[in-house]
């Protein structure tokens, strides 16, 4: 989407609204959902991960 938004200068704050909602809407419903899961995965990974280490330093 930044990529998008920001391919070209703008010339005021309106300009750049405009082109982040205009980015926005042209998003496809699949882009969305993979993106969901694929953040999903790397929190899940992170709080696992952050389980562990509490875990190996508190005693239970």
């Amino acid at each position: 989407m930044e990529s998008h938004a920001c391919k070209t200068s703008h010339a005021n704050v309106t300009s750049l609204q405009q082109a982040i909602v205009e980015a926005l809407d042209n998003l496809t419903e699949e882009y969305i959902k993979k993106s969901c899961a694929s953040v999903r995965r790397r929190v899940e990974a992170v709080i696992a991960t952050t389980e562990v280490t509490l875990n190996e330093i508190t005693p239970m």
